[in-house]
């Protein structure tokens, strides 16, 4: 049910009117997500290094939570994946918001957890429209 309430809403959310997301914001931005994650294209270009402690961001926009092949998710990103979860502006920017209350929504289970303990409260959007620009 949790699930079906989040859908809702992240796809009513996704009618209303956006501001232009800024690709150089989100370059910026990202200088806090090489910590976990870099961008590497399928033929292993280095596009934004950095640690590999998270999954490989590279054509994360429309992708299958849990998608990346040379990744080994969390039981729980891999069945929101599983049940649907694709990272669109609205599910990326709810999860960076707060990773485990969005994955216990998603699921509607209180027992999952995310891996990615950093919160990003706005800037997403921005985040992606960078990620976004580096795909070739």
């Amino acid at each position: 049910m949790r699930r079906i309430l989040t859908t809702l809403l992240l796809t009513f959310s996704a009618g209303l009117p956006v501001a232009a997301q800024d690709a150089g914001r989100g370059a910026a931005l990202f200088a806090q997500c090489v910590a976990c994650h870099s961008v590497v294209t399928p033929d292993g270009t280095v596009l934004r290094g950095g640690s590999r402690v998270g999954p490989n961001l590279y054509g994360v926009a429309g992708r299958r939570a849990g998608g990346d092949p040379g990744f080994d998710y969390s039981p729980w990103l891999r069945e929101a994946g599983r049940t649907g979860l694709t990272w669109t502006p609205g599910t990326f920017a709810a999860y960076l918001r707060n990773p485990t209350a969005f994955t216990k929504d998603w699921l509607g289970d209180d027992s999952a957890r995310a891996r990615m303990a950093f919160r990003l409260e706005s800037g997403a959007g921005d985040i992606l429209a960078y990620l976004r620009s580096l795909e070739r």
